[in-house]
């Protein structure tokens, strides 16, 4: 008999001696202990989660809760496999069951409801009077912050690396291409000082010369162009006019490929400082994306909105989508899934958003559509909102 046995045993012959108001004290300073413990535990910002053998809910604290993405309030003493809905979780929990090692640090990546990062680390806790008994603590720590900082850092690197890189070949590549041009020059115009039957051939020849020289300095200029920072020209401009404008620009090919557009300008859009021929550049680069995803047709959703200093533009189209293995690469220069395609747009785009101190992010599934939501700063000199218009406003324009 375990030690744990014995005192319940000693405890059960002696209950009917003990005077019922020591047994109230002694259960109501236990539930104050009880509760003081689940208080200071839902104040942790990591989240705790404690699985008896039967992979039961032991504790769980608030934390913990939000982190899985359980609504039940109170999920003890429910087996923790259904609240799982991301499969990664579930492979872990899976995984992780039958590891002997008494603690266990590690990292997850969950899908579900959205991408989150988390730092877990795992201890096994047996009951020293009862072997078969075997519980697990898990701690949750969401670092996706943390991660997403680091991802950024690194492309921001990457980036700089490539700029530099690049700018250096381009103006070695210049160079020799300059010079080539001025050598052409000089052979077209002793080409017209002789007379001779094979010189409107050799004149054609250097013609053709002349126009490629032409048009790969004109690449490696608009290529230089793309690796330089910005130059923004801030002004107060219309968002929801700069917007519209682009999706005007397209009408043609929606019409002829039967995409049917719908947009939202709901609420207040105020005007604020921004540069409106880059914004429209990266609108019209990512509009053009989704209008190529639908060859077949499907509809283009086009939605602007301001929420206290943030404006959000997002662009929902029906198209195909995009693999996963090919979003964690969409914005690296060159990297392109159409043949045609340069693999520079959504680079483009995503410096000049960076350039207004914004953030782009893309979700897209295969065969369902992709969602490209762009958060712009919001920057003015004064609460410039757009006027409402009234009726009577409307009656006087017709």
């Amino acid at each position: 008999m375990s030690e744990k046995d014995r005192f319940v045993k000693k405890f059960i012959e002696k209950f009917e001696k003990i005077d019922p108001n020591y047994i109230e004290l002694f259960i109501t300073r236990l539930t104050r202990e009880r509760n003081f413990f689940k208080d200071l535990v839902n104040l942790l910002d990591e989240g705790i989660l404690v699985l008896n053998e039967h992979r039961e809910i032991m504790v769980i604290n608030d934390a913990a809760l939000k982190i899985l993405n359980i609504i039940d309030e109170d999920p003890t003493g429910k087996i923790i496999d259904r609240y799982i809905y991301d499969n990664q979780l579930q492979i872990f929990f899976n995984k992780i069951w039958d590891l002997p090692d008494k603690s266990i640090n590690t990292e997850i990546q969950l899908d579900a409801p959205q991408k989150t990062y988390l730092g877990v680390t795992i201890m096994n806790y047996d009951d020293e009077d009862e072997e078969s008994v075997r519980s697990k603590v898990f701690v949750f720590t969401d670092i996706t912050e943390r991660i997403v900082s680091m991802e950024k850092l690194l492309k921001n690197e990457k980036m700089q690396t490539f700029n530099l890189l690049s700018a250096g070949v381009a103006h070695e590549i210049g160079n020799p291409l300059n010079s080539l041009d001025i050598h052409m020059q000089l052979l077209e115009k002793e080409l017209a000082q002789l007379d001779h039957p094979s010189v409107p051939e050799l004149q054609e020849l250097v013609r053709i010369s002349r126009e490629e020289i032409s048009r790969l300095d004109s690449i490696i200029s608009r290529f230089l162009n793309t690796v330089r920072p910005f130059q923004l020209k801030l002004k107060e401009n219309d968002i929801s006019e700069a917007v519209k404008a682009q999706c005007a620009a397209i009408s043609a090919e929606l019409h002829q490929q039967n995409i049917t557009l719908l947009n939202d300008f709901s609420g207040q859009i105020p005007l604020f400082l921004f540069d409106r021929e880059l914004i429209e550049q990266a609108l019209r680069n990512i509009m053009k994306n989704a209008v190529q995803a639908m060859p077949d047709g499907g509809t283009l959703n086009v939605q602007v909105s301001v929420l206290k200093d943030l404006c959000k533009i997002t662009i929902n189209d029906t198209g195909k989508g995009i693999p996963k293995k090919d979003l964690k690469r969409i914005f690296d220069p060159y990297y392109t899934t159409r043949p045609e395609g340069t693999g520079l747009g959504l680079m483009i785009v995503n410096k000049i958003v960076s350039a207004h101190g914004g953030e782009i992010s893309i979700m897209s599934e295969e065969n369902e559509g992709t969602s490209v939501i762009i958060t712009l700063p919001v920057k003015y000199r004064g609460n410039k909102f757009l006027p409402q218009r009234t009726k009577r406003d409307a009656d006087e324009e017709e």
